[in-house]
């Protein structure tokens, strides 16, 4: 492939000099021909001087790290949004005007202010500055924009003006392109690279585009025979072939995390006629990407071949250079251990622990196990730091595992349905209060060798958040009050892990006459988890002495979810859905699949989320059921 990149994010975690440099070097030698840095506003100027020192770099700074990868013959393109993912720039009082949400509207997900108004002739001026002064430090023939994500089109009172005298969301859209591309080309000299997500909902703005901007064609997908849609009820499509007769240049973008992503993407193509591969990397706050440099270096050596032949060998030869061992075993072990997950460990309170989860917990400990006598093996300073690495991150996902399996427990000891004695829960959260501890030490001596001087210690702050919550309930196991809790089950239905629908759940007991909220929030299952798609189960505390008398469940937001059943188990007993009563409101689909606990499933909002997302008003929309319940 002619361009073969790689893409650090400094926007949402900043890495030092010397690490950038770091970087440069492994990438260099693994194939890659271009860095690419995901910016958004961390270059300090004179247009944009308001970030603080230590949370920025200078030009100067920037030119450093240009100039060592010209040395060892890498370009570097930056990466700057004009449109959506700004938050960085619209922070400050001196900027906050170019919001699309600064009349405090609230957007499609929520009031974050990561939006700029395309409607307002200063922030074009803005950006064309700030794009002049970036330009003048990458030399790069090539400038990205960014503008994936645009989730807040025709939000604000001009915006909405444009609408009501005929534009359309997609009009907005193509306009800003053009202004933007005449920018970028026109007065910069650049070809404009963009990511291309935004025509899955604006199809109709490709044919008005000029069609040398380059796509950035990014799918996340483990397994990829082709691509599925972001947002939009996963719909099969081929953009590949749709630019290919549209005559667009474009990249194809997978993500570090999963060599079979890169495989899988690559192979579909190299059907058509890609420019190049650009391997994503996003924001490292809590961790850091040694633990990814095989990855990193299988991709770069595979697109340096073009061609997908033999990928297990060749992520084998990549391990034999870094770690400097050809023994077999330990080369097959780092080939298995590739497949592990990325559970976010600080979602540990959910429902019952998963088939995937029980299989996992046997798989971590026999990957620990086997791939420890190792250690001292590994050749090389570099090889040593990633092995490392790769031991923490499965020493991480063992403790996640751990605490998974402690609320699995906990829920069981108080609804009764397993009999647990307090000792050993109590025993078994002090082991991982013990573990975090060690984790936390761990995690904060790579940030003082990687990231000195920076700022917060994400890591720290990770960690003791979470100590503090297993400390919280340690606490009321050993004083008893656990038992004062019930457990609230809710099985989900969700086709689509990728929506994003805000979800209240509120309880009312018996001789009460208000509710009580239970929940609020956005009730996802973990992707990286096969067994919980498209069911899944939450896991709530509620009242342990009070009778359950109804369910109030809300959701709103772009598309739906669906429902299959719910429980509470508590002192007063065992509670399930008795009758659905007539206070629902929306659109709820089979609202009686609930009262059943069997595979099929109430539906609870829009099925087809383009539509939804397309209307406003529609994504406003509560959509509500009102469960009544009845002891068992």
């Amino acid at each position: 492939m002619k361009i073969r990149a790689v893409q650090i994010d400094i926007a949402r975690q900043m890495e030092t000099l010397d690490y950038i440099k770091h970087f440069i070097d492994f990438t260099s030698s693994s194939g890659y021909n271009t860095l690419v840095l995901y910016l958004e506003g961390r270059i300090r100027t004179n247009t944009f001087p308001f970030m603080a020192e230590n949370e920025s770099y200078t030009p100067e700074e920037m030119k450093e790290v240009v100039d060592y990868a010209d040395r060892k013959k890498m370009d570097v393109i930056p990466v700057v949004s004009n449109f959506a993912h700004t938050e960085q720039f619209l922070c400050f009082k001196e900027t906050v005007r170019f919001g699309e949400l600064r009349e405090g509207r609230t957007g499609r997900f929520g009031n974050n202010i990561s939006t700029v108004c395309p409607s307002k002739e200063e922030t074009y001026e803005f950006f064309e500055n700030y794009y002049r002064e970036i330009a003048d430090i990458f030399p790069s023939p090539y400038f990205h924009i960014g503008n994936d994500e645009v989730w807040d089109i025709g939000f604000c009172s001009l915006c909405r003006n444009r609408i009501k005298e005929g534009e359309t969301e997609a009009d907005i859209f193509v306009k800003h392109l053009k202004r933007t591309y005449n920018i970028v080309a026109g007065k910069l000299g650049k070809k404009m690279m963009m990511w291309d997500d935004m025509f899955e909902y604006y199809p109709e703005a490709l044919e008005k585009i000029p069609r040398d901007i380059i796509m950035c064609c990014w799918h996340y997908d483990t397994f990829i025979d082709i691509p599925k849609t972001h947002f939009g009820n996963r719909k099969r499509f081929d953009p590949l072939a749709t630019y290919d007769k549209l005559g667009f240049k474009y990249l194809i973008a997978p993500r570090e995390i999963h060599p079979e992503n890169v495989i899988t993407l690559t192979e579909y193509a190299l059907n058509y006629k890609p420019l190049g591969g650009l391997l994503t990397i996003w924001e490292k706050g809590t961790d850091f990407m040694l633990e990814d440099y095989p990855n990193i270096a299988f991709a770069g050596k595979l697109w340096e071949r073009s061609t997908v032949d033999n990928p297990d060998d060749l992520y084998k030869g990549v391990c034999k250079k870094i770690f400097g061992l050809t023994n077999p075993e330990f080369l097959d072990l780092l080939f298995s251990i590739k497949y592990y997950g990325r559970w976010h460990i600080n979602k540990f309170l959910r429902g019952p622990l998963t088939p995937c989860e029980h299989i996992r917990m046997k798989l971590v400990a026999f990957f620990e196990k086997q791939i420890k006598p190792f250690e001292k093996k590994v050749k090389g300073s570099i090889g040593k730091e990633i092995f490392r690495d790769i031991l923490l991150r499965l020493r991480i996902e063992r403790l996640h595992l751990n605490m998974r399996s402690f609320f699995s427990s906990i829920c069981k000891y108080i609804s009764g349905r397993k009999e647990i004695h307090p000792d050993i829960l109590i025993s078994e959260g002090t082991r991982i209060l013990q573990e975090i501890d060690i984790v936390k030490g761990i995690r904060r001596a790579q940030w003082k060798r990687f990231r000195p001087g920076i700022f917060p210690v994400k890591t720290d702050t990770l960690y003791t958040e979470i100590y503090r919550e297993i400390e919280g309930i340690l606490k009321e196991i050993q004083s008893g009050r656990i038992l004062r809790r019930g457990v609230f089950y809710i099985r989900y239905f969700l086709p689509d892990p990728y929506g994003s629908q805000k979800v209240r759940i509120a309880i009312k007991y018996k001789g009460e006459k208000k509710w009580n909220d239970l929940y609020s929030g956005i009730p996802k299952p973990d992707i990286d988890d096969p067994s919980q798609i498209p069911y899944y189960t939450f896991t709530h505390f509620v009242s342990g002495f009070k009778v359950p008398e109804k369910i109030l469940f809300q959701t709103y937001g772009y598309g739906g979810i669906g429902i299959t059943f719910l429980e509470i188990v508590n002192k007063k007993g065992h509670f399930i859905p008795a009758r659905i009563d007539n206070r629902t409101s929306g659109k709820v689909s089979n609202p009686d699949a609930l009262l059943i606990d069997d595979t099929r499933w109430t539906y609870l909002g829009e099925i087809n989320t383009v539509r939804m997302y397309q209307d406003h008003k529609k994504g406003e929309e509560i959509h509500s059921i009102e469960i009544s319940l009845s002891r068992v």
